[in-house]
């Protein structure tokens, strides 16, 4: 056989494996907990504040997934350039419209929206002395679920 001296490891391991009832302490404790919990939730929600308990993701509630690129890399201020996105819901989702924005400064401008693959628009570039613009896309899907995809940013020559 083992040998095994008291306190040993494989002793506190049957100890665990033993099936017990739960002490009157161990109950009480339960309870204590049980009732703290509810308790906060009772506070939130009497607060305005809500719960969201989540198990999983559901992969129809997952933002699309949204790429961009233009046309050029740089350009002349005034001058067009294409943007284009490609958009993927998650799973049985549909994306229902790309819509275009540009950055001026830390300010997302709508330039424009399209419903339909693939997703593209024309963009002038600024004529206001910048040196480069900066454009990026979201996506929105049939579950109003919303994507983002990266900033491309294009020099801009005076």
């Amino acid at each position: 056989g083992s040998l095994s001296h008291p306190g040993s490891a494989a002793e506190h391991a049957a100890a665990r494996l033993e099936h017990r009832p739960p002490t009157a302490f161990e109950m009480s404790k339960c309870r204590v907990i049980n009732s703290l919990a509810l308790l906060c939730l009772g506070m939130l929600s009497a607060c305005g504040g809500g719960v969201y308990l989540e198990l999983g993701d559901d992969p129809n509630h997952m933002p699309p997934s949204v790429s961009l690129v233009s046309s050029v890399t740089e350009i002349y201020a005034g001058q067009t350039l294409r943007l284009a996105a490609a958009a993927t819901a998650a799973r049985t989702n549909r994306i229902n419209v790309v819509t275009f924005y540009r950055w001026d400064g830390n300010i997302a401008v709508q330039l424009g929206s399209d419903p339909q693959a693939p997703y593209e628009m024309a963009a002038t570039a600024p004529t206001d002395g910048r040196a480069s613009v900066s454009y990026f896309a979201r996506a929105w899907d049939d579950s109003g679920d919303v994507g983002e995809s990266q900033t491309v940013t294009v020099s801009v020559w005076p």
